[in-house]
């Protein structure tokens, strides 16, 4: 969770008026005042359209509703609209700065719809294999939609000469959005892989990996999945690599041959 300092943020009012009237919505806030207990300093000060005021921290924001925390431990759910125009774009602060740095709970499911056979031309045994991955990435959060956020989808090759030796067969990037509980559908173009490992004439790259990579409006990465799994310990260098190039095990490029 992301606390935001008092001094840094602006004022904000609180009104726990949603599905009661002012007039008991007044009361409770004054009745929570006269409950509460001394405040921590990362507490934030909020106060309704009567002048009421409480000392509070943001749980979360979901859509129109803000559910802050009192010291004692107590929470208390109500709309963003019974704030002030200050109050909203302390919210509003507040949930920006939350989702630059949550990490998600992603369920990221890959199909590779993968065909691999004899070539029909050329050399007898000569294989090509075309591959089209479809990327479903489910957001298991509650509360929390993902936003402006990106997918990077790496296609790797790997040398009939060399298996350390990998080579970016495709590199596609991806726009994406995902409400709370919700699945977003991604389709690769088709990769194709032409190659003979036999050692009499040996050419071509087969089929060596994938990686995928998300990264939320801050560039900050919130997930992935990839085969071989040591790749994950690579993202950052792998992410620096371009459609076409070479590099090792350790996503560090390589010169061409």
């Amino acid at each position: 969770m992301v606390v935001l300092s008092h001094q840094h943020l602006l004022k904000e009012e609180k009104m726990i008026k949603s599905a009661f009237s002012t007039s008991f919505a007044s009361a409770l806030i004054t009745a929570i005042l006269f409950a509460a207990p001394i405040l921590q300093a990362e507490t934030h000060q909020f106060t309704d359209s009567n002048g009421n005021t409480i000392q509070a921290e943001i749980v979360s924001v979901s859509g129109e509703s803000v559910t802050i925390k009192r010291n004692d431990g107590r929470s208390f759910t109500t709309k963003t609209s019974v704030f002030s125009e200050e109050d909203r774009k302390f919210i509003a602060a507040w949930q920006k700065a939350e989702a630059l740095n949550r990490i998600p709970r992603l369920e990221i499911r890959i199909n590779n719809g993968k065909n691999d056979r004899l070539a029909k031309d050329g050399d007898y045994d000569n294989r090509t294999a075309a591959l089209q991955f479809k990327v479903s990435i489910e957001n298991e959060e509650r509360n929390f939609d993902i936003v402006d956020a990106k997918a990077t989808l790496l296609i790797f090759g790997k040398s009939v000469f060399d298996s350390g030796r990998l080579k970016v067969m495709s590199r596609e990037s991806f726009d994406l959005s995902v409400p709370e509980g919700a699945t977003a559908v991604l389709n690769g173009e088709e990769v194709v892989f032409k190659y003979d490992d036999n050692d009499s004439a040996k050419f071509g790259h087969k089929y060596g990996g994938y990686l995928v990579v998300i990264q939320n409006e801050g560039g900050k990465i919130i997930g992935h999945k990839c085969v071989p799994e040591p790749m994950g310990k690579y993202l950052e260098a792998a992410l620096k690599l371009k459609s076409g190039q070479s590099c090792d095990r350790y996503m560090t490029p390589k010169k061409e041959l």
